[in-house]
């Protein structure tokens, strides 16, 4: 059984569960699903979490007209924060290549931006940490944006379940379509899913193209992936909400088109710093920087200025309570 709780009117639901089913492009028979209420659902929370029991009262923070939503858009009851329950859960980050990262929650185990084929013009730079067959029963797949180094469909859909919920911006649902996936929840920024114990929030993104990032909350933990965004000023947003993560995944490639004014699409080492400072993440891993484009690309096209050293530097200035972990490919980083 998998709950899905979405941003979504409680009474369109109830009224007519299979169009939403439908809506949501689920499977009959891949993953059972059970749409819930998420009013009654976060009422039950916080009563629990505030140690109450029954019908509790309603939190002081309510808003006028109605509850905030467990699962929310652009509402957020800090009294009931998500994804912080009682329980703790170890946690596990496993660097797998580029942006696409193995993050496990205990049991639960979810893949972020999967790329495991080399094609011309997009090389990995470094060994893959994990095959493609190596990877565990993932319980969901999150995926920031269109291009092929963060949305490798075409080796991705040699994975034994293609029932895995995938976590997509959204215009990506066709492609995972064609390459066989079947339960896919396009997000718009500030919109949430929760699968069972998992709660993946997308988050906003810039980077020339639609992308997102993400918030992952499951067993009292919480992980910010920033795939490849640029996104410094965004992130000031992220603050009231998804502060102090337990992990930031951070990009620091500072990718930057000479052919186009020097126009930048990636944060580069002291912007991903600055994120860090504000967002004050315990770890801080950085990702997107052994990536290669072929000689004439990397010598003419494209411009990239982050390394590990300078971000080592940007970090003890910006954001000094922050412990920076650089993963080797497969070189697991696990926090108790």
């Amino acid at each position: 059984m998998v709950l899905v709780f979405l941003d979504i009117n409680a009474a369109d639901y109830i009224r007519d569960p299979l169009t939403i089913r439908r809506t949501l492009g689920i499977a009959d028979g891949a993953h059972r699903v059970q749409v819930v209420d998420p009013q009654r659902t976060a009422r039950r929370r916080c009563a629990l979490r505030a140690g109450q029991r029954g019908r509790g009262q309603q939190s002081s923070e309510k808003r006028e007209g109605g509850f905030v939503p467990f699962v929310h858009g652009r509402e957020y009851n800090p009294s009931c924060p998500p994804g912080r329950g009682p329980l703790v859960e170890p946690l596990t980050i496993i660097r797998i290549v580029h942006a696409s990262v193995l993050i496990q929650f205990g049991a639960c185990s979810v893949l972020t931006d999967p790329w495991f084929a080399e094609r011309p013009g997009h090389h990995h730079g470094e060994p893959l940490g994990l095959r493609l067959a190596d990877l565990p029963q993932l319980s969901a797949v999150v995926c920031s944006h269109n291009h092929f180094h963060h949305f490798d469909m075409q080796s991705f859909a040699q994975y034994r379940d293609r029932g895995v919920p995938m976590i997509v911006n959204r215009g990506m649902e066709k492609p995972a379509r064609r390459a066989g996936f079947s339960n896919i929840f396009p997000l718009e920024p500030w919109r949430s899913v929760t699968l069972g114990p998992l709660r993946v929030s997308a988050t906003p993104s810039r980077h020339g193209v639609p992308d997102n990032t993400y918030v992952l909350h499951c067993g009292g933990r919480r992980v910010f992936f920033a795939a490849d965004s640029l996104g410094v000023a965004e992130a000031r947003n992220l603050t009231e909400r998804y502060s102090h993560p337990d992990v930031a995944l951070l990009p620091i490639q500072g990718l930057r088109l000479p052919f186009w004014f020097n126009h930048q699409l990636v944060m580069n080492p002291q912007q991903a710093a600055a994120i860090a400072g504000l967002l004050q993440p315990r770890f801080a891993v950085p990702t997107h920087y052994r990536l290669s484009y072929s000689g004439f690309r990397d010598r003419f096209l494209f411009q990239t200025r982050g390394s590990l050293q300078a971000f080592a530097a940007a970090m003890a200035a910006a954001a000094p309570q922050t412990q920076v972990r650089v993963l080797a490919p497969g070189e697991p980083l696990v926090i108790d």
